[in-house]
C-alpha cells in the first residue's frame, strides 16, 4: 500500500511539473499577438543573419517577418529577438510622449499642496500616529500578559523579515534588469519584456529555493539560527515568484481568461513545489532528529519513551511492511494503569490529501482511552518549520495573484506588478471600498478555515494550511492597496506611504494584540492569532518598504541614471543596521525549555546563596561573645613594648613583605570593587599542587621557569557576595554596627607601597602593606580599633603563638569565629595581630645589650682588619653607620594608595 503511495506521489509531481511547462508554453504570447501595424518587407531581409538585419529593412519600426532571426515589433522584446538598432530606431519614437507624461506628471505635484492634503496635515498625521505606535510598543513592552508578548514578537519577526527581503528584491531588480540587462556596457543594452523578466526571476526563484532548503539543513543542529535564516530565505523566494509570475500575467494582460488561468495554474504550481520539498527534505532526516508524540485527553502532545520512538520510526520508514498498525505497551495518564496495550495506527508516509496523524486506540476493555482515539504524529524540528515556512512563502505569492485576480475583476484590466507605488488617474472610492471590503472578508476566512480542519476530514479539505495562510496574505496585500487607494490620488508617491505606513502599524498592533487576548483553552486554536500576525508583519512591512523606496525614487528625480544606486544603497543599510540586531533577537532569544531551565537554575543558586547567608548569621551571632575578653598579660606586654617605640619603628614592625599574601589581599580588593554598599566575605583556599613528574609546555622548549617547590602558588580566593532579597532589599553580612565602622576605618588607614614605580606594581614581587602613620599614632586608638574588627579578641584569646593556616601564613585565633567566610577587614586584623606577635618576640634580637659603636672600639684591630675583609663591599655600610651614629632606617621610595 505504501508503494502504491510512494509511486502515486512520484507520478503527481511529474505531472505537475509537465502541466507546468505546458502552461508556461500557452500563456506565451503568440504569433498573432506579436504582429503589429503591419508585415515588414520581408523580402529585403531574406538570407541575412542576426547582425546584418535592421529595423531599416523593415521598411519602418513595428515591422513583423515570420521567419526573421531578429524583429522590431512592440513583442519582440518579449522573446529577446530585437534587432541591434531597435532600442535607438524604435524605442525613441515615443520619446516625446513620454516627456508630455512627465510634465503632467509634474503638474500634478505642484497641485499636491492645495487644500486638505497639504504639507501640513500630512505632518500632523505622521506625528498623531508616531506618538500612538510609540504608546502602543510602550504598552507591549510592559504587558506581562504572555499572549501580548507573543503577538508583538510574531508581529516583529514578519514585519521584519518582509521589510528587508522586499527592499532587497527591489535592488536586486534594479541591479538585474534595470542596469545588467537593459543598462550600458556592460549591460546587454536590451529592453527587459514581461517573457524575459519572466524567465530571469524564474531561475532565481528556483536557486532561491534550493538555497532556503539547503540553508535549514545546514544548521538545523541550532533552531534560532535556521529560524532566522529559513525565514528570510523564504520570503526572498516569495518575492521573486511574485515578480516571476506577475511578469507573466502582465505578459497576456490582453486576454482577461488567460490572466485569471494564472491563479489556478500558479496554485498547481507551488503546490507541486511543496510537495517536492518535502519529499526532498525527508531523504536527508536522521534516525536521532526524529521523535513520536502522541497527544493525550488534555490536548497536551507528549513524547513516547525513546525506545518506543524507534521502533515506530522504524516501522514507519519501512516500506516494505503493508500494516501499517502496530501493537506497543506505552504508559498513560491514569495511575492505576501505568503501562498499557495499545494499538497505534501510523500516519500515511507519502499520504497527499490525508490526515498526517495517526491514531492510538487500547488493546482490552477499560482504559482511559475508551472515549475515543489519542492523536499520533512524527516529529522533526527542522523539517516541520520547513515546510511551516515554505507554506508562508507560497502563501505570500497566492495573496498577491488574489489581489491581482480582484482588481482586474473590479476595473477590467491588469495592474502593473509594481501597482502599489503607481498613481491611479482618479480616485475610484467605490474601487477603494471593495478592494477594503475584500481584505475584511479575507480576514473573515482565516478562522472559519482554521475551524473547519478540525472537523472536516483532510481528503475533503486538502491543504487547509495552505488556504489559511493565503486568505492571510490576501488580506494583507488587499489592505496596503486599498489604504494606499485612499491617499494616492491626492498625494506624491513619497507621501502616500509615509501617511499610509503609520496608522497601518497602529491597526497592526491594535488587531494582533486584540487577537491574541481571545482566551481559548485550545492550543490549537493559536493559529488563527499567528496567521493574522502573519498578515500583519506583511501590511506594516510592505508599507514601510514602499516608503522607503518611494523616498529613495524622490529623492533621485532628476539625477538620471543613479536610481538603481540608491536602491542598491537603500538595501545596503537595511542589511547593515536593521537585520543584524533583528537575526541575533532568535539567536539569542531562549526557547521555552530553556526559560524554564534557566529560571528552575536562578532560583536554586538564590536559594543557596540564602542558606550560606543565614548560616553566617547563625554562626556568627551564636559565637559571639562579650564585649571584651579578659585581658591577658601578654595583651599589656605587647602594648607597654609597642608604646614605646617611635612611629617609623612602629610602621616597620607592621609592614608585611610576605608576598603571597600581599598579591591575596590586592585580589579580594579587586573582588570586592571600591566603595561597596555592603561588605562580602571571603574565603581563601589553597591551590592544588600538580601532580609530580608534570612538564609544562614551556619547560618542554627551553624556558627558564622558577621551582615551584621553592615558590609557594597563591591560594584561590572566592567571594560571597551579599544576598539580594527579592523586594531588591540587601542582606547585610553578620555584623555590628561598631565592627562596620572600624572596619572602614582600618581599610581606610593601610597602604600598599612599592620599592619601584607603581608600574611594576603588577609583578607584585616588591609589594608591601602597612598602616598610614596617623592609624599608629595613638597606641590606646590602634588597638581599640583592632579590639573593634576582632569582636573584642584581640590579642586576648589564650594561644599566645598563632597557628599557620592552610594558606601557608599564620593567622589569629579569632579569625575562625567566621568560619569559611571571613571579612577583608578580618584577615587584614589577624594579619596585624601576628606582625606585633613577631615583632614582639623578636625585640631582644632588634635591641642589642650594648652599641655598635662601643663593641666596634673594643675590639682588637687584627679582629677589626678581620672583619671588614669578610663584609667585602658591605663595609661602606658599616663605615657609613659609624659615621653618622644613627640606626638604619627603612625608607620607602614610592608609595601607591
Amino acid at each position: 500500500m505504501r508503494g502504491l503511495y510512494s509511486k502515486l506521489g512520484a507520478g503527481i509531481s511529474l505531472g505537475l511539473l509537465i502541466l507546468g511547462w505546458f502552461v508556461f508554453v500557452v500563456l506565451t504570447p503568440t504569433e498573432q499577438a506579436t504582429t503589429q501595424k503591419r508585415e515588414g518587407q520581408c523580402e529585403r531581409l531574406k538570407d541575412l543573419n542576426h547582425s546584418q538585419a535592421s529595423c531599416d529593412l523593415f521598411g519602418g519600426c513595428h515591422g513583423y517577418c515570420p521567419g526573421n532571426p531578429c524583429q522590431c515589433t512592440s513583442q519582440c522584446n518579449n522573446f529577446g529577438n530585437c534587432c541591434e538598432d531597435f532600442v535607438e530606431s524604435c524605442m525613441n519614437e515615443s520619446q516625446a510622449d513620454y516627456e508630455l507624461a512627465k510634465q503632467e506628471e509634474k503638474l500634478r505635484e505642484m497641485e499636491h499642496g492645495k487644500g486638505i492634503v497639504g504639507r501640513e496635515w500630512i505632518l500632523s498625521l505622521v506625528m498623531f500616529f508616531f506618538v500612538l505606535t510609540m504608546m502602543a510598543l510602550l504598552y507591549f513592552a510592559h504587558s506581562e500578559n504572555k499572549h501580548m508578548q507573543n503577538a508583538v514578537y510574531e508581529l516583529t519577526c514578519t514585519t521584519v523579515s518582509i521589510f528587508a527581503t522586499n527592499t532587497v528584491t527591489v535592488a536586486v531588480h534594479g541591479v538585474l534588469i534595470e542596469q545588467l540587462w537593459m543598462g550600458k556596457y556592460p549591460g546587454l543594452n536590451q529592453k527587459a519584456g514581461p517573457i524575459v523578466q519572466a524567465k530571469i526571476y524564474g531561475i532565481l526563484s528556483i536557486l532561491c529555493f534550493l538555497g532556503s532548503n539547503w540553508i535549514i539543513y545546514r544548521f538545523r543542529e541550532n533552531e534560532h539560527h535556521y529560524y532566522a535564516l529559513g525565514q528570510l530565505s523564504s520570503h526572498m523566494t516569495g518575492f521573486t515568484l511574485i515578480q516571476a509570475i506577475g511578469s507573466l500575467q502582465w505578459s497576456v494582460r490582453d486576454n482577461g481568461w488567460k490572466c485569471f488561468l494564472v491563479l489556478p495554474w500558479t496554485a498547481i504550481l507551488l503546490r507541486g513545489m511543496l510537495f517536492v520539498g518535502e519529499r526532498l527534505r525527508a531523504q536527508f532526516v536522521g534516525s536521532t532528529e526524529v521523535y513520536w508524540e502522541y497527544q493525550a485527553g488534555d490536548d497536551e502532545w507528549h513524547k513516547f519513551p525513546d525506545a518506543t520512538s524507534r521502533e515506530l520510526e522504524s516501522r514507519f520508514m519501512d516500506s516494505s511492511d503493508s500494516e501499517s498498525e502496530v501493537v506497543l505497551t506505552v504508559p498513560v495518564s491514569d495511575p492505576a494503569h501505568p503501562r498499557q496495550e495499545v494499538e497505534v495506527s501510523l500516519p500515511h508516509a507519502n499520504a497527499i490529501c490525508t490526515s498526517p496523524h495517526g491514531e492510538m486506540l487500547p488493546e482490552g476493555d477499560g482504559s482511559d482511552l475508551s472515549c475515543g482515539a489519542w492523536k499520533v504524529r512524527r516529529e522533526c524540528p527542522w523539517l516541520d518549520f520547513a515546510g511551516e515556512i515554505f507554506i508562508e512563502g507560497a502563501a505570500l505569492v497566492m495573496g498577491f495573484l488574489v489581489m491581482q485576480t480582484i482588481l482586474l475583476f473590479h476595473t477590467g484590466y491588469l495592474h502593473s506588478v509594481e501597482g502599489l507605488l503607481q498613481k491611479p488617474k482618479d480616485w475610484d472610492w467605490v474601487l477603494t471600498g471593495k478592494v477594503l471590503g475584500w481584505s475584511v472578508v479575507f480576514g473573515s476566512f482565516v478562522p472559519v478555515v482554521a475551524a473547519s480542519s478540525a472537523w472536516i476530514p483532510a481528503r475533503f479539505l486538502p491543504d487547509a494550511e495552505l488556504l489559511r495562510e493565503s486568505c492571510s496574505s490576501a488580506l494583507a496585500w488587499c489592505l496596503v492597496r486599498g489604504a494606499a487607494l485612499t491617499v494616492r490620488p491626492h498625494c506624491s508617491t513619497m507621501d502616500t506611504y509615509i501617511v499610509v505606513a503609520f496608522p497601518l502599524t497602529w491597526l497592526a498592533f491594535v488587531v494582533t494584540g486584540f487577537a491574541y487576548s481571545i482566551p481559548s483553552g485550545d492550543k490549537e486554536s493559536t493559529v488563527v492569532p499567528h496567521s493574522i500576525a502573519n498578515a500583519f508583519g506583511i501590511v506594516v512591512g510592505l508599507a514601510w518598504d514602499k516608503a522607503f523606496e518611494s523616498l529613495a525614487l524622490h529623492m533621485t528625480s532628476g539625477w538620471y541614471g543613479h536610481y538603481v544606486v540608491s536602491k542598491v544603497c537603500l538595501a545596503g543599510a537595511v542589511i547593515v543596521t536593521i537585520l543584524p540586531g533583528w537575526y541575533w533577537l532568535f539567536v539569542l532569544d531562549l526557547s521555552e525549555d530553556q526559560l524554564q531551565l534557566a529560571a528552575k537554575l536562578k532560583a536554586e543558586a538564590n536559594f543557596r546563596q540564602l542558606l550560606n547567608v543565614l548560616a553566617d548569621h547563625v554562626l556568627f551571632f551564636s559565637r559571639l561573645r562579650p564585649r571584651r575578653a579578659p585581658a591577658s598579660k601578654l595583651r599589656a606586654e605587647v602594648f607597654a613594648w609597642f608604646s614605646e617605640l617611635s612611629v617609623e619603628e612602629r610602621l616597620s614592625v607592621l609592614t608585611c613583605h610576605d608576598a603571597g599574601w600581599v598579591r591575596t589581599v590586592l585580589k579580594m580588593c579587586r573582588l570586592r570593587g571600591w566603595q561597596p554598599r555592603w561588605e562580602g566575605h571571603f574565603k581563601v583556599a589553597p591551590k592544588p599542587v600538580p601532580p609530580a613528574g608534570r612538564v609544562s609546555k614551556a619547560s618542554a622548549s627551553g624556558t627558564v621557569r622558577r621551582n615551584e617547590a621553592q615558590v609557594p602558588r597563591d591560594p584561590n580566593v572566592h567571594y560571597r557576595r551579599p544576598h539580594r532579597l527579592p523586594d531588591g532589599e540587601i542582606l547585610a553580612p553578620p555584623a555590628t554596627a561598631d565592627f562596620r565602622a572600624a572596619s572602614a576605618t582600618l581599610l581606610a588607614g593601610l597602604r600598599v607601597a612599592f620599592q619601584g614605580c607603581c608600574c611594576a606594581s603588577m609583578a607584585f614581587d616588591w609589594g608591601v602593606i602597612m598602616p598610614s602613620p596617623a592609624t599608629v599614632t595613638d597606641c590606646e586608638a590602634f588597638f581599640s580599633l583592632l579590639d573593634d574588627v576582632s569582636l573584642g579578641r584581640f590579642l586576648r584569646e589564650k594561644e599566645e603563638n598563632p597557628k599557620t593556616g592552610a594558606t601557608g601564613w599564620p593567622e589569629a585565633p579569632w579569625l575562625r569565629q567566621w568560619a569559611t567566610h571571613a571579612p577583608l577587614s578580618a584577615y587584614l586584623g589577624s594579619r596585624l595581630e601576628v606582625l606585633l606577635l613577631q615583632g614582639y618576640a623578636s625585640r631582644m634580637q632588634a635591641e642589642p645589650s650594648l652599641p655598635l659603636a662601643e663593641v666596634w672600639a673594643s675590639m682588637p684591630p687584627a679582629q677589626r682588619q678581620q672583619t671588614m675583609t669578610r663584609l667585602g663591599l658591605d663595609r661602606r655600610l658599616l663605615v657609613h653607620y659609624l659615621s653618622k651614629g644613627s640606626s638604619l632606617c627603612f625608607k620607602i621610595k614610592s608609595c601607591c594608595t
